[in-house]
């Protein structure tokens, strides 16, 4: 493990202590400065970071930032500015065959594992996919974006998650995999708002979409948050942003995720994602903070070593 100590790096959320005695993050309490002047990026507290892996003409790294005590208070990835450029321009990577008829799938993936550290975070692994053409729904995310998923399921577990051509599915998946996709999760587990609309796609799961986002309500798509399931539990977090919003991003910007009641599994899990331009070294943050308890609600599964890898 790499941890590092650093120095205040910009407007970072601060901490407060509710009736309960949960930890969680408050908004900073001054609007963020302008991009140029500011040097926002990850917390300062204790930070873990994973090995680079190259995007584009940059690279990009994951991040584990703690409190004294362990608990987990940001997780995210951090990718210079020029990681923004020289990417692919082809629809995707090929790794996964696209059937005639079939939404193409997936784009270009760089996986990356988290750092090992004392903080106990639900997530396992992480993937960006980058999307040179956007994905369906086509008249909501066909622009060119990245797709940021903290994935709580194995990663072994992707192989289950099958390329195919089920007749019944828009998507390259089996029809066990659309099935075993679509299963409903349990109440706890639902967060409000947001709806299956079939985006089984292979290697990552279904796609919940928040149907009351600006995008499904007549305004461009800049940057939202998506939920995966797969097996009727959840699966993982995506914050998506655009290109053109990092290219023109001029304030950091924190905006709360609808959370559910449970998980799968007990755990610390984060209540809001942010997205942060760092002057020193000219790059990105994108990052899933203010972590609150949630209790476990399952289907019966057996989740006694979810927190191994």
């Amino acid at each position: 493990m790499k941890t590092l100590g650093v120095g205040a790096i910009g407007a970072h959320a601060t901490l407060r202590t509710d009736a309960t005695g949960t930890d969680e993050q408050s908004p900073p309490s001054t609007s963020p400065p302008e991009r140029g002047t500011t040097d926002a990026g990850p917390p300062s507290e204790r930070i873990a970071w994973g090995p680079p892996a190259a995007v584009g003409n940059g690279t990009i790294r994951t991040f584990v930032a703690s409190t004294g005590s362990g608990k987990p208070r940001s997780v995210g990835v951090r990718f210079s500015a020029d990681a923004l450029e020289g990417l692919p321009t082809a629809p995707t990577d090929g790794k996964w065959n696209i059937p005639d008829g079939k939404a193409p799938c997936c784009g270009h993936e760089t996986v990356l594992g988290f750092p090992e550290t004392a903080a106990s975070i639900p997530f396992r692994w992480f993937m960006l996919n980058w999307n040179p053409t956007g994905h369906p729904p086509p008249d909501v995310y066909a622009v060119p974006h990245f797709d940021f998923h903290f994935c709580l399921m194995p990663r072994e577990k992707r192989t289950e998650i099958r390329n195919g051509d089920c007749p019944r599915a828009s998507t390259a998946v089996t029809c066990e995999t659309l099935q075993r996709g679509t299963e409903p999760l349990p109440s706890g587990q639902r967060p409000p708002d947001y709806e299956s609309l079939g985006a089984v796609e292979p290697g990552m799961g279904n796609h919940l979409m928040d149907l009351t986002a600006p995008e499904f309500n007549g305004e461009p798509f800049t940057h939202t948050f998506l939920w995966g399931t797969f097996d009727g539990e959840l699966i993982f977090f995506e914050p998506m942003v655009t290109r053109s919003f990092f290219r023109d991003l001029c304030t950091e910007i924190r905006r709360p995720i609808t959370m559910p009641t449970a998980f799968p599994t007990a755990g610390w899990y984060p209540t809001a994602y942010a997205i942060r331009y760092s002057r020193t070294g000219d790059n990105y943050v994108v990052c899933l903070e203010s972590f609150r308890w949630f209790e476990s609600e399952t289907n019966g599964r057996d989740h006694t070593d979810v927190m191994g890898c």
